[in-house]
Parts: C-alpha cells; sequence; structure tokens
C-alpha cells in the first residue's frame, strides 16, 4: 500500500502504511478498493502524529512513543469499567495496534469528523448562542463518572499539580530559553520569570508572587479523587455517532513519569479545570492560530520589570464570561463533596497549570502573539486563584 504523506519523518510513514494494512486485512475498515483518504489533525505533545482516516468506518490513526501509545489504549480497556454509569459517555474501540519499536502506533473509532468545540465556537473563534447549554449537556453526562468512581482515597499527585508542576512550568529554564531563541519579540527567560505582569491595564503581580499567594490561602485539605480524563479539553469530546452523548480521546494517566496511587484516579475538579482553560482561552487560540489571526488577538511589551499583555477587547470579554460560566458548571458535573471552601483556589491552579503546559508545545507556540495568549491565559487563571 503506497500512502504519499506530507511528512519527512520515515517512521510515521511506516506506522500509517502499518496501520492502514492491519485495519484492512482484519475487516475493521472498508475502502471499497479505493485509496483511504487522509487527513492530518493537530496533535499534542503526546504524540507524534495523529490521521483522521475517512473510510467505513472512519478511522483515526495515532503515533508517538510506544510508553505513551501503551499506556493510552491500556486507559481505554480500563475506562469502560469506570464510566457503566454513564451511558452518554464513551471512550474509542481500538482495532488494531503496535507498541512493540520505539514508536508505536494504534488505530481507533473515529466518532464524528467534528469535536464539541465546534458547537461552542465558530470558525472565526466566537462564542455561539446555546454554547453553554452545550456546555450544562456535557456537564450533566459526565456527572455520574465522578460521582459514582469517587473515594475517600486522596489524589496523591494533588499538591504537584497545585504547586510542584505550575512552578517547574513557570521556572522551566530550558523551554522558556527554546522559545526565546526561536520566536522573535519574546524576552529573556530572566525577564519573564521575574516581572510583574499586566493585562489590559491591571496590575496583577509576578506570576510566582501569585503562585505563592494562592497556596497560602489553600487549608491544606485533600480533596478525594475519582476516574478522571486527565486532558478534558474540548478537543477531546467528540459527538457519539451512536447517541446524543460524547466519545473521549486523548486521556492521560501520568505527568512526567508520575502515576497515581489508584490506576486512572485523580481529582475531578482537574478535569473540570481543563474544561474551563479549554473553553475560557485555549480553544479561541487554537481556532485563531489555525487561520493565522492569532496576531490580531494580542500585543507584549516590557515595560521595566513589568510584561505588558493587551488583548483584543472582545477576545477578552468573551473568555472573561465563559470563564464565569464554567465555574457554575463546574456545580453541575460535580459531587458537592468536592465543593469545599478551598475548591476554587485549586480549580483555578489546576487551569493555570493546564494553560503553562501548552508553553513547551513548540508545534502551537511558533510565534509571538500565540505564546503572549496562551501565557495571559494562564496568568489571568493564576490571578483569580490568588485572590
Amino acid at each position: 500500500m503506497n500512502i504519499h504523506l506530507q511528512d519527512s519523518h520515515p517512521d510515521v510513514k511506516a506506522c500509517v502504511e502499518q496501520a492502514l494494512k492491519t485495519c484492512t486485512s482484519n475487516g475493521s475498515m472498508r475502502n471499497g478498493g479505493s485509496a483511504p483518504n487522509l487527513r492530518r489533525l493537530t496533535s499534542g505533545t503526546g504524540s507524534l502524529a495523529l490521521f483522521y482516516v475517512s473510510a467505513e468506518p472512519s478511522v483515526v490513526i495515532k503515533i508517538g512513543a510506544n510508553d505513551v501509545m501503551r499506556e493510552e489504549t491500556e486507559f481505554f480497556e480500563a475506562a469502560r469499567v469506570f464510566t457503566k454509569s454513564a451511558p452518554l459517555i464513551d471512550f474509542p474501540v481500538i482495532y488494531c495496534r503496535s507498541v512493540d519499536r520505539s514508536i508505536g502506533w494504534f488505530a481507533m473509532e473515529a466518532g464524528k469528523d467534528v469535536t464539541i468545540e465546534n458547537d461552542l465556537y465558530d470558525d472565526k473563534g466566537e462564542l455561539r448562542d446555546g454554547w453553554v447549554e452545550t456546555l450544562n449537556r456535557f456537564a450533566d453526562c459526565m456527572s455520574p463518572v465522578y460521582r459514582d468512581t469517587l473515594t475517600t482515597e486522596a489524589w496523591n499527585l494533588d499538591r504537584y499539580h497545585l504547586e510542584g508542576r505550575t512552578r517547574a512550568l513557570l521556572t522551566d529554564n530550558q523551554a522558556m530559553r527554546i522559545n526565546a531563541a526561536r520566536i522573535a519579540g519574546l524576552p529573556p527567560f530572566t525577564d519573564i520569570v521575574n516581572s510583574r505582569v499586566a493585562i489590559n491595564g491591571r496590575a496583577l503581580g509576578s506570576p510566582l508572587g501569585m503562585l505563592d499567594e494562592a497556596v497560602s490561602r489553600m487549608r491544606g485539605t485533600t480533596a478525594p479523587c475519582s476516574f478522571i480524563h486527565g486532558d478534558l479539553q474540548l478537543r477531546n469530546v467528540i459527538p457519539s455517532e451512536q447517541h446524543e452523548g460524547f466519545l473521549l480521546i486523548d486521556p492521560r494517566a501520568s505527568w512526567e513519569g508520575k502515576a497515581p496511587h489508584v490506576a486512572f484516579h485523580g481529582s475531578p475538579l482537574y478535569d473540570a479545570a481543563n474544561v474551563l482553560h479549554s473553553v475560557a482561552g485555549l480553544s479561541p487560540i487554537l481556532i485563531k492560530k489555525e487561520r493565522n489571526q492569532a496576531a490580531a488577538l494580542s500585543a507584549l511589551s516590557l515595560d521595566r520589570s513589568r510584561l505588558v499583555l493587551d488583548l483584543d477587547d472582545r477576545y477578552f470579554a468573551s473568555t472573561d464570561a465563559a470563564i464565569e460560566m464554567a465555574e457554575e458548571c463546574v456545580a453541575t458535573m460535580l459531587p458537592a463533596s468536592l465543593l469545599d471552601h478551598d475548591w476554587r483556589i485549586r480549580f483555578y491552579l489546576y487551569a493555570a497549570n493546564s494553560c503553562f503546559g501548552w508553553l513547551r508545545s513548540q508545534t502551537v507556540v511558533s510565534e509571538l502573539a500565540t505564546w503572549a495568549l496562551i501565557y495571559a491565559t494562564g496568568i489571568r487563571m493564576l490571578g483569580r486563584a490568588a485572590r
């Protein structure tokens, strides 16, 4: 099978060809003898490449480090046990896989050729009418997952995400210097780390200062954990072809080699925070970036010891509204026992953590405007956690 791919990486070509051949031979994909239509999708930091294959049925091929691919397929196999009480939440069926080499792959059920992002945002990156209803419907579908898998066991990675990982991302010397070297106009790493920040005229203090303030306000309580997806951003939620619910893809079960004591469990607030950072910043950023329009949304300058970020007023207002509504949505999505006096602090710290994690993606963060938008979104989350 000769597949022409616009990709110079030989492992990607070999994996795609092997996946298509296996899917065809085992009957999981039928194309009537015609060459399959492949479309490359935007992939995150956890994969080498991702392809949508228009066939009968449609298939997604994911390629990456074999340990990551193995972990994800194991997650899918285990997930169905934890989602039995949520009939409108599914995980994709794995048709075939190969994780025996340094680079692995798997082919899985594709679902619809859109994500829930299409129901919340239009192709200009503007919130659609009815987006709140869509978000609440998804929260209703997810609610039984957290309610019925909740345990008294504490999430051993709670503090790591709230403080340790966030601090490491903010002070990641290597990643910041790589970005500063390849992104024209980005201030030096030391200036970014040590500068106070102002967004649209509002002074917010320094990132590390806000992190310290937020952490000091927590009373040391540890939230219980449940089964979680681990990366519940909008692009990982696909409307199901089988019912009115959703298909969840691209889960995450470990972070920088750290795994939870209870397999596939963590804080449900972490899942909710990933929804928040996606609805209130990441999705419109990605939409604008894919249309080469991100530059119109932000400006950045360094004024003495202050990093000044100016965001487009309309973008700022719509994402601010999304932040407020996403917070309300949490009350529907999560068990009441999780909504203690500290929950908003953890909620926004988790969201900031997820935002700053994107600064390591050289695929997404390829120009100054995208860096500024993602950094500003993370800072806004930190500011809410600290106030």
